[in-house]
This record gives C-alpha cells, sequence and structure tokens, in this order.
C-alpha cells in the first residue's frame, strides 16, 4: 500500500453529497472523458458517481452545500473518509492533487500542480475487484494567500493523473479562497500554529433509526480489533432477535505515552465514526487512530456518543464492547 496525497475539484460535490450512504449508479463506465480544471462539473461526472472504473461508495467530510470555502473562516484541517470499489480488471490507484494560484478568490484553476499539504493513509492502492477505504486530509496551513483547488480522484496504477493534466478519474473538489493575493500586504496577521495538529472531525452522516439496545449481549460475535495502514478495524456480528443497533468506535490520543500498567489520562477525542448494524452477516467498523505526533492512542467501541475528553476512568462510555491501546513509536 502506498501512502500518497488527497485531490479534489470543486463541483462532484452533487455527486457524493455529504452523507456516507452508498451511492448509485453504474460501476464499469468512465466518469467523463473532459479533461481540465471543469471537468468535475460535467453532468456526466455528476449523474455517472464513478472515477474512472472505480465505483465510490460513500465519502465523509464533504463541505455542505459549498464548492469554495473561506480559509480564515474555516477549519485547519479537511479530513476525507472515502470508500470505494474497484469492479475493473485492472488496478487503480488513488490519484491527488493541490493546485494553487497566486490570485485570490473561487474559481478553479489549475495552476501550480503539487501535492503540498495533503496525505493519504489506509487502502490507496485498489486491486481488481478488491474495496477499501482511506483517509485524506488537507492542510490549509500549507499555504497563506491565493486561492488553492485539492482535488480528488482515481487512476489506472503508473498511469497519468491529477498531476499530468488528466483530470478523468476525478470524483470530487474543493477550492479554499484565502482572501488575499500573494504578494500583497495581509490584513491580519497569522496566528500561532496548532500544537497538535487535530483533523476536524467530519458532521455525522444521518443513520437509519436504532430499533433494539445497544448492549453486550446484543452480540453473538465481537471480533479482535485489529490495526493496519493507520486503521482500527473489528468484526461485529449481531445476536438473534437483534437489529438496527448503533455503535460507536471512538479514537483517541495521548500526549504522554502509556506505561506498561495501562492507560493514562488526558485523552483527547482525535475521531470517531459510528455505525448501524442490522441482523445478517459480520459487519466491519472502522476508524482511523492517533498517529503521531500524539505519543499513544487508545480505541473504544462503545454505545453511546463518546465525550471530547478523557480526564480518567469515571468519564469512560459505558459500556465499552471492546477497547485496544498502545504507543506511538518515536
Amino acid at each position: 500500500m502506498r501512502t500518497g496525497f488527497l485531490s479534489v475539484v470543486a463541483a462532484t460535490m452533487m455527486v457524493v453529497g455529504c452523507s456516507s450512504q452508498p451511492l448509485t449508479g453504474p460501476t464499469e463506465a468512465p466518469a467523463s472523458a473532459a479533461s481540465g480544471p471543469d471537468a468535475a462539473f460535467g453532468e456526466s461526472a455528476r449523474t455517472m458517481n464513478v472515477a474512472n472504473y472505480v465505483r465510490i461508495n460513500a465519502i465523509t467530510g464533504v463541505v455542505p452545500g459549498a464548492s469554495c470555502v473561506q480559509a480564515a473562516s474555516g477549519e485547519r484541517f479537511y479530513v476525507y473518509d472515502i470508500s470505494a470499489q474497484n469492479p475493473a480488471s485492472v488496478a487503480y490507484e488513488y490519484d491527488g492533487a493541490v493546485f494553487h494560484s497566486p490570485t485570490a478568490g473561487c474559481a478553479p484553476t489549475v495552476e501550480n500542480p503539487s501535492t503540498r499539504g495533503g496525505s493519504a493513509t489506509g487502502q490507496t492502492v485498489l486491486q481488481p475487484g478488491q474495496a477499501g477505504n482511506l483517509i485524506a486530509r488537507f492542510d490549509t496551513q500549507a499555504f497563506s494567500c491565493g486561492r488553492v483547488q485539492i482535488d480528488h480522484g482515481f487512476k489506472p496504477v503508473g498511469g497519468p493523473g491529477l498531476l499530468q493534466g488528466d483530470f478523468t478519474g476525478v470524483f470530487y473538489g474543493l477550492v479554499i479562497d484565502y482572501g488575499v493575493d500573494c504578494g500583497a500586504p495581509p490584513t491580519v496577521p497569522p496566528g500561532p500554529p496548532a500544537p497538535i495538529p487535530t483533523p476536524t472531525l467530519p458532521p455525522t452522516p444521518p443513520l437509519p433509526p436504532q430499533s433494539g439496545i445497544c448492549e453486550l449481549k446484543a452480540f453473538s460475535r465481537i471480533g479482535r480489533i485489529t490495526m493496519s495502514d493507520g486503521i482500527a478495524r473489528i468484526s461485529l456480528q449481531l445476536a438473534p432477535g437483534y437489529d438496527n443497533i448503533r455503535v460507536f468506535f471512538a479514537s483517541y490520543g495521548s500526549t504522554t505515552p502509556f506505561p506498561s500498567t495501562g492507560v493514562t489520562f488526558p485523552q483527547e477525542l482525535f475521531f470517531s465514526t459510528q455505525a448501524v448494524l442490522v441482523a445478517g452477516p459480520a459487519q466491519v467498523v472502522t476508524v482511523p487512530i492517533a498517529g503521531l505526533p500524539w505519543a499513544a492512542w487508545q480505541v473504544d467501541l462503545v454505545c453511546v456518543p463518546p465525550p471530547p475528553f478523557l480526564v480518567n476512568r469515571q468519564t469512560l462510555p459505558r459500556p465499552i464492547i471492546k477497547a485496544a491501546f498502545g504507543n506511538n513509536p518515536r
């Protein structure tokens, strides 16, 4: 698995919306043959819901109702959880780019392509028939003037993509306006950098209503929590008679390492996902873990919304269905 960067153009928001619910549309037709900064704005891209031959099942973190945001009034980090599937016969890889124009505003731009300020972890390469999740991030403090366009897409492994001017695989994008042209005197001095780059939690997507009680006996199978590529995963299966059970997978970070005797406090909420489990086969719930610069991490699968801070054991949400923790390598 490679670690690449994210990609975003401003408009296919009309395709994916701000929900994590699966998209609809064909799975084996290219999104658009167009190229250039407005490729993702075309009608075919909005209606086919695909990036090249990769189907975008769900994406969270989309700014609701906006194709352009103001850097000064927005968030420092833009974090996207992308679920995709490759039904094609060739491998595809995540394709991302950041374009920067020295002129402020909200117009699309393909000037100065790079990956500055962006990162992506998780399933960044999809083999034929494979599905997976990846987390893409963009740090707005990578720039201070003009405007940037961040684009997300997929491309055949080793083939040309956004950095080479091929916009065929774009499936979502956003323009971030810094409000001042590069070279112009700043109107407001920049504030101090955040001590720890904690990503912004994306808005919680709508989920089906819970119709059962989340409790330990609601599960016939609780798998082991596994970690790979910065993502924690757990497999769960409901017991007979239970359906539509809501669970929360919370990820916390600590600025001090945990001793060998167990976890310590305080801890800060790094990320949280939720899912409504239905009767039937086992289902997998995922959450990114708090990597460096956090000294330690902890993940808790719980039945109630997790608090933003854990100050002692009494503040842990109960019941805890499953938990895991560890220290990050230095």
